[in-house]
């Protein structure tokens, strides 16, 4: 199964959020700042992160095209052969914009698009990762969902 690396501008959290538990309720490990940097410096962790991963997924919209670190994230995933020979760069569309200015070659990796149908780009990004989608029945422990 692959590990993937979410990037994506903190106002765009609420979609990483919702990514982050899509891939746990399918198995797939992502590396996701809000769940993996407990404390102390965050710097290093990004890289660790990057490192761990072999797919990176970065989160578009006005904010992180914006964002010094999501810029600086694509690029290190732009300059990692893991990650470009392999294709496995998936950039989403949370907000319309600008998203081609984020790098010059970002445009040469298929956009998912979550503006038009979430549903398709729910199947889309599965499907990228030859992952059949599951309606898993779920209870509650506290806040957390587990799939049974």
């Amino acid at each position: 199964m692959p590990r993937i690396f979410l990037s994506h501008s903190s106002k765009d959290r609420q979609l990483a959020d919702d990514l982050a538990e899509l891939f746990r309720l399918h198995y797939v490990e992502t590396w996701y700042s809000n769940r993996d940097i407990l404390a102390g410096p965050w710097e290093p962790e990004i890289y660790k992160g990057l490192d761990l991963c072999d797919s990176f997924l970065v989160i578009l919209s006005d904010d992180a095209i914006c964002s010094e670190w999501v810029r600086k994230e694509v690029e290190l995933a732009m300059q990692d052969p893991r990650y470009v020979e392999r294709g496995r760069i998936v950039p989403v569309l949370a907000r319309p914009c600008d998203w081609q200015t984020l790098h010059p070659e970002i445009n040469c990796f298929q956009l998912v698009d979550f503006t038009a149908d979430r549903d398709e780009a729910i199947r889309r990004l599965l499907h990228f990762w030859q992952i059949d989608r599951y309606v898993f029945p779920q209870f509650q422990v506290g806040g957390v969902l587990i799939p049974v």
